[in-house]
C-alpha cells in the first residue's frame, strides 16, 4: 500500500505512530486537516480542534471540534491521548497553555509532538508561520521532559514525553 505524505512532519508522526503502537491522537490546530488525516491513518481514534472547518473527508475514527483549545480544554476532559501534536496558536504563551492543558488529560506514555519549534532563520519568527513557540522548549526541562528537536522542514519538530524510553519500537 503506498501513502502520500503531504509534508516530512506527517510522515514522521505517522511512523513514529505505527512504530510506539500509538492508539489515541489528539492534534491541535489542523491547518486544512491533511496532517490529521494522515497520522489518523494509523490509531484507533482520533481528535483534531481548530477553529477553521477541516475541509476535507475524514475516516470515520476521526472526531473534529471547531473551537478553540482553550474552549476544547474547558469542555472535554474525557478523552486520553497518547500522542499529541501541538501546532494550534503560535505565541509562546498559548503553546504553553495547550501543554499544560496536554498534561492534564494525557496518558502517562503519551508522546507529544510540537510544531514550529525550530525556526530557520528569522523570517519565520513572524507570528503567521514559526511565531515564538520555540520558547516552550525551555519549559519542557521544568516540566522534567525528555525532548529532542528535529531539524523538519524549516519550522522544526520536537519529540518530548515524560519517560525516556518511550520511544522502545516494541
Amino acid at each position: 500500500m503506498l501513502i502520500e505524505f503531504g509534508f516530512p512532519r506527517a510522515a514522521f508522526a505517522y511512523t513514529l505512530a505505527h512504530l510506539t503502537n500509538r492508539q489515541r491522537y489528539l492534534e491541535l490546530g489542523l491547518d486544512g486537516g491533511a496532517h490529521f488525516a494522515t497520522v489518523s491513518g494509523v490509531v484507533k481514534e482520533a481528535v483534531g480542534v481548530c477553529l477553521a472547518p477541516v475541509r476535507i473527508k475524514l475516516a470515520d475514527n476521526c472526531k473534529t471540534y471547531q473551537m478553540s483549545t482553550n474552549q476544547y480544554f474547558t469542555t472535554y476532559h474525557d478523552y486520553h491521548p497518547d500522542l499529541i501534536f501541538i501546532d494550534a496558536d503560535h505565541h509562546y504563551e498559548q503553546v504553553k497553555i495547550d501543554f499544560e492543558n496536554t498534561m492534564n488529560i494525557m496518558e502517562d506514555n503519551a508522546i507529544i509532538l510540537f510544531h514550529d519549534t525550530d525556526p530557520e532563520s528569522e523570517f519565520f519568527l513572524a507570528q503567521d508561520r514559526c511565531g515564538d513557540s520555540y520558547k516552550i522548549l525551555n519549559d519542557l526541562d521544568n516540566y522534567n521532559f525528555y525532548h529532542v528537536t528535529l531539524p523538519f522542514e524549516e519550522a522544526g519538530l520536537t519529540i518530548a514525553s515524560k519517560h525516556r524510553r518511550v520511544l522502545s519500537f516494541t
